[in-house]
């Protein structure tokens, strides 16, 4: 049988290696299988930052194998960002530490991220929605992402008006030696790990807080997490 001239209606789009079928190949035949690895490289969190190769693959969207390719993290433009480390294949590379950029052998697929942490430097101790340039610890609460630190600022008291969002995210909140109160303070769901450390948490109703998840006060001399709530 001939080559195609046109692809039948409701002909498959690719063959069983995932490679285009186009008119004009012969019909029946096995098209040849591009060679190579993939890598799939990204970012935790897209605001906080880019990551990019120095080189692109081929037309298949692979690299040869044993080819090398150096990633490069980029801070974005979100206030309080810096990049913490990349992860490869979902564990954390130890070898590179807070190196920007991380070189990969393409000896398999491969899965990179760089993983950026942001720092919420609370400066308004009023309870309000907050913003970016009045930054609340409810508004730092509600725009944390996984692996992010919120500072309190250090010897000021922090009265709520309204319970504060349940935390869902694995976060770190310094105190500085705050003090929160009024409410129940933190509503830790499940799902998130969450350290604080030189809080005072006084006068909230129904105790100070309520945890389903994994949390870890601090509280050493020096570094002391208080509470003198019902």
């Amino acid at each position: 049988m001939g080559a195609l001239t046109a692809l039948p209606v409701d002909y498959p789009a690719v063959d069983f290696s995932g490679q285009p079928i186009t008119a004009g190949g012969a019909a029946g035949a096995v098209q040849a299988q591009a060679q190579g690895f993939y890598l799939e490289s990204g970012v935790n969190t897209a605001a906080y930052g880019t990551v990019s190769p120095n080189t692109e693959p081929d037309e298949n969207g692979l690299y040869s194998g044993g080819a090398s390719v150096t990633l490069r993290a980029e801070i974005g433009g979100t206030p309080g960002v810096t990049f913490s480390h990349w992860t490869v294949g979902g564990v954390k590379d130890e070898g590179t530490g807070n190196n920007t950029t991380l070189s990969v052998t393409m000896d398999a697929h491969k899965t990179v991220q760089a993983v950026f942490v942001r720092t919420f430097t609370v400066n308004d101790p009023g309870d309000t929605v907050g913003s970016e340039s009045a930054l609340t610890l409810r508004y730092a609460l509600t725009n944390a992402t996984d692996g992010d630190i919120i500072t309190l600022p250090a010897g000021r008291t922090i009265t709520l008006t309204a319970a504060l969002p349940q935390i869902t995210r694995s976060i770190t909140i310094a105190g500085n030696g705050a003090a929160v109160t009024a409410f129940r303070v933190l509503n830790i769901a499940a799902a998130a790990t969450v350290k604080v450390s030189r809080v005072h948490f006084k006068d909230c109703s129904g105790g100070a807080v309520t945890n389903t998840g994994n949390l870890t006060l601090v509280n050493r001399a020096e570094n002391r997490f208080k509470h003198t709530c019902e």
